[in-house]
């Protein structure tokens, strides 16, 4: 099949080191390797990660040129001349008062330039099925989709209007709804990660057989179990620690203060024992601010970003890994990082919302424990850090449940869905 791959959030640099953007170019290698032509259409292709040649990439904006379009317009917002009262004493403004209405405002343009540059590339070289990554305004698809003519599956990974609301402070929350519930009624199938998202579809009326569970995969040939690498251990000062390790966006949800609460209550014995943070976000101040107060500063470590192709060697520094999701995420997710804990041969320890309990089992190399519990969750990383034995077990049993959830057959799947939906006339 010719695969036109659409993704218009210009939240996604398709070539970076966020979760999304592994996924993107997981399932484009994946659906190469079966033999598909597919063109990936992204409003951001920025980051530093090898892209397959095989997959032709296309920008669908100048993003840069619009990102500085729109921080001009916050600057000029945000200056004294506007904020300030007038002299006959009217309302001062507050800093930052459209920070979030300007952001959302280029998004929509965003979404609107991505639909027009998609249509003049697929008139040039049109498709058999698109296949849109659901995005924040994701307009465009149902755009393209109905001028050119082709049936349109969507990758729906997390309920966006829900999650910009709690999370971002979305002000144009029915605009944003408006796209969501368009991009998902109108498609010919959806993809969806979880059971909650299915259920989702469901309750927006989507008929069983044009929804399709799809939980994220892993590469088992790039993360895989092996040694510690000694020179990496030695620069992050885990050489003979026992390591209890977080992988991941440091966003709220994610939970890792909840996770630093319960390292805290962990003692030094059998063994120094370090909590290592990999990754970067909007939470990791406070997070180290965190460590601080809870006097663990000295024995947590914050890497910042790693890219991609060094996270293995990161992951394999663990004893035992960490997936503290807190209940206010609301259990939609289908955590990438879980998978790789577990194809590097790494016992993980998680909170047990949403659809991680089919996940993570004992024998399937973890342990669940109810979400928001400090409590529960030290008593768990504790036992596991004082067995070596079980750890060896739990890692071993980890291994062999990520083999059976990689991406070559969620590509398999894809497609056999895919194929389903065009024979029935899309």
């Amino acid at each position: 099949m010719r695969i036109a791959y659409l993704i218009t959030d210009p939240g996604i640099p398709v070539r970076g080191g966020k979760g999304a953007a592994v996924h993107v170019r997981a399932m484009t290698s994946s659906l190469a390797d079966l033999g598909h032509e597919v063109r990936v259409l992204a409003a951001d292709t920025g980051g530093e990660e090898p892209w397959d040649a095989r997959a032709e990439l296309y920008s669908l904006v100048d993003s840069e040129r619009l990102r500085t379009k729109w921080r001009g317009l916050r600057r000029i917002l945000n200056s004294p001349d506007a904020l300030s009262p007038t002299k006959g004493g009217g309302d001062a403004l507050s800093p930052g008062f459209a920070e979030n209405r300007l952001r959302e405002m280029h998004k929509l343009e965003m979404a609107g330039r991505s639909a027009e540059e998609a249509i003049r590339l697929l008139k040039a070289n049109p498709a058999d099925i698109i296949l849109e990554r659901l995005s924040p305004f994701g307009a465009a698809g149902p755009i393209l989709s109905r001028r050119m003519n082709t049936p349109r599956i969507v990758e729906m990974n997390a309920p966006l209007t829900e999650e910009s609301r709690r999370w971002r402070n979305l002000e144009f929350v029915d605009i944003s709804l408006a796209a969501e519930r368009s991009a998902l009624r109108g498609a010919a199938g959806v993809a969806a990660v979880s059971g909650p998202l299915v259920r989702r579809c469901r309750d927006l009326g989507l008929p069983a057989d044009r929804i399709l569970l799809l939980p994220n995969g892993v590469d088992p040939d790039f993360f895989r179990p092996g040694r510690r690498n000694p020179e990496l251990a030695s620069i992050l000062g885990l050489t003979d620690a026992r390591v209890v390790g977080f992988a991941g966006s440091l966003k709220p949800w994610h939970g890792v203060d909840r996770l630093m609460e319960a390292f805290a209550r962990l003692s030094d014995r059998g063994g120094r024992r370090r909590l290592l943070v990999v990754g970067d976000g909007p939470e990791r101040a406070r997070l180290m601010e965190t460590a601080d107060r809870m006097r663990i500063a000295d024995r947590t470590v914050f890497t910042g970003a790693v890219p991609h192709a060094r996270m293995p060697d990161h992951i394999r520094l663990m004893d035992v890994a960490a997936a503290p999701y807190r209940s206010e995420g609301g259990g939609y997710f289908s955590p990438l990082k879980i998978l790789e804990f577990m194809a590097c041969g790494i016992p993980v320890a998680a909170s047990g919302g949403g659809d991680i309990p089919r996940l993570v089992k004992p024998e399937r190399g973890g342990l669940t424990v109810p979400e928001d519990d400090a409590d529960a969750l030290s008593r768990a990383l504790d036992g596991l850090l004082a067995d070596p034995d079980r750890r060896a077990r739990l890692g071993a049993a980890a291994r062999s449940a990520a083999e059976e959830r990689t991406w070559a057959a969620n590509a398999r799947r894809l497609t056999e869905f895919m194929s389903g939906i065009r024979e029935a006339g899309g």
